[in-house]
């Protein structure tokens, strides 16, 4: 605010200050300082792609799609190839998405975002085999917390004559969509802990498939091999 207020015609004060609003969880406001910005610099294509993520944000979705093309016109990169197909994503266009997602990662191999966006399209799709696949991708995300550093390795679904350590890694929903696979996975292990969140030990209790409840926090039982939970599908879908 204080940069706008000393520099009110320049469109990059304008911008910063819509960023700022955005992160703060005001993007209506950040919709004003962008449109003012490109009232100054109407070629100013960091506003264009920031407004349409403020007007995806308020589920405006044809308009912020409709912006995101702009940008993708004139600067086809990665990153823009991968806001449009989250706008598109969000908004239940979900054959358009894919094609954005697999666009950004033609230009960018790496993309661990689009990859992890394309993974959550083929799903809704109903496109298990390659969602599940493509899901794996969720720890290559530069913000997402590493797999615990068990001293054990990760499961790769093959048999194991021992104990297998499965533990959550996510929300409540998707501990209790996982975990359904489990009765099929435990005929190609011994034995199997059940890693749990305090609030789902009474649900998670006499779970076909499970030897043992491991409360989160507590030290993990003696283990031969490790899986996180939202793996058991992929898993589940190439092993059984």
């Amino acid at each position: 605010e204080k940069a706008v207020a000393e520099a009110p015609r320049s469109n990059e004060a304008w911008n910063a200050l819509g960023v700022a609003l955005r992160a703060s969880g005001r993007p209506a406001e950040a919709t004003g300082c962008y449109q003012r910005a490109l009232d100054i610099a109407p070629g100013d294509l960091s506003a264009v792609a920031n407004l349409a993520n403020a007007l995806k944000d308020l589920q405006r979705y044809a308009e912020a799609v409709s912006l995101h093309r702009r940008v993708v016109s004139r600067q086809p990169t990665s990153t823009s190839w991968t806001n449009l197909g989250v706008a598109l994503h969000d908004g239940g266009m979900l054959v358009d998405a894919l094609a954005a997602f697999e666009q950004a990662i033609r230009l960018q191999p790496d993309n661990a975002s689009a990859q992890f966006d394309r993974s959550q399209v083929l799903l809704r799709l109903g496109r298990f085999e390659e969602g599940w696949a493509a899901f794996e991708s969720r720890w290559r995300l530069p913000d997402r917390p590493p797999m615990p550093n068990y001293p054990t390795p990760a499961w790769d679904g093959a048999p194991l004559e021992g104990t297998l350590l499965a533990w959550p890694e996510q929300g409540f929903g998707d501990a209790i969509l996982s975990v359904r696979f489990l009765p099929l996975l435990r005929q190609r292990v011994r034995r199997v802990a059940l890693g749990c969140k305090p609030e789902l030990m009474r649900l998670f209790s006499g779970l076909a498939g499970v030897d043992e409840l491991v409360a989160i926090g507590a030290a993990a039982p003696p283990h031969i091999a490790h899986v996180p939970f939202m793996s058991l599908p992929e898993i589940g879908r190439a092993h059984v």
